[in-house]
């Protein structure tokens, strides 16, 4: 086999290697982000159940990255105003679904990174 050939031959494997790496992040951000989705539903004030079904997982198809949509219109000031008062669910309810659950966020992305 020419040398040139097993240049080829590394960059296709190499090639071949990082593509199924962007799929193990890409599944893994989105189980992720699922995850997520699923823990803050709970802490979403609910009043009729609006700000509760509306939210929707989209993740990058070129890039490992993804955020979680609540389409609401009132979902930002529901969670950013820390005076209201909710007797079912609370301010930051995605942000505290977020922090409450690092290390299992970390260990869904992770468990889907494999080579």
């Amino acid at each position: 086999m020419s040398e040139a050939s097993q240049e080829a031959e590394i960059l296709a494997n190499l090639e071949k290697a990082i593509l199924g790496i962007n799929k193990s992040a890409n599944r893994g951000v989105t189980k992720a982000l699922e995850f997520v989705k699923v823990k803050a539903i709970p802490k979403t004030p609910l009043d009729e159940g609006p700000l509760r079904a509306s939210y929707f997982v989209k993740v990058g198809k070129r890039w490992t990255s993804g955020v979680i949509v609540n389409t609401a219109p009132y979902a930002l000031e529901q969670h950013e105003n820390l005076e209201y008062f909710h007797p079912h669910g609370e301010a930051k309810f995605l942000e505290r679904a977020v922090m409450q659950n690092l290390p299992a966020i970390g260990n869904i992305i992770t468990g889907e990174m494999k080579l």
